[in-house]
């Protein structure tokens, strides 16, 4: 599972990376800052939600969307991860 304060420097370092063009992180952790930066210069996206809380009372799941916007014109939903397995 991954490293809790890895996940959330990383989540926090890219979520200010949008906002500001800036962000900081732990050396042991920038390379996945630096995937992100080459992410954004690949492919431009567009975001409309960064980082958003959602919920559905009736359907009861919530959580967390990474990053939702568009990618060359089309709609794209993005989950950053900072692990390489799946549990």
């Amino acid at each position: 599972m991954a490293d809790g304060s890895r996940c959330r420097a990383v989540h926090a370092a890219t979520q200010a990376l949008d906002a500001t063009g800036r962000a900081e992180i732990p050396d042991e952790y920038l390379q996945y800052l630096l995937a992100y930066k080459a992410f954004l210069t690949d492919y431009a996206p567009s975001w409309d939600l960064i980082e958003t809380p959602i919920y559905h009372p009736e359907h009861r799941y919530a959580g967390t969307i990474d990053r939702f916007g568009a990618i060359r014109g089309e709609a794209a939903l993005i989950d950053i991860k900072t692990t390489y397995t799946v549990y």
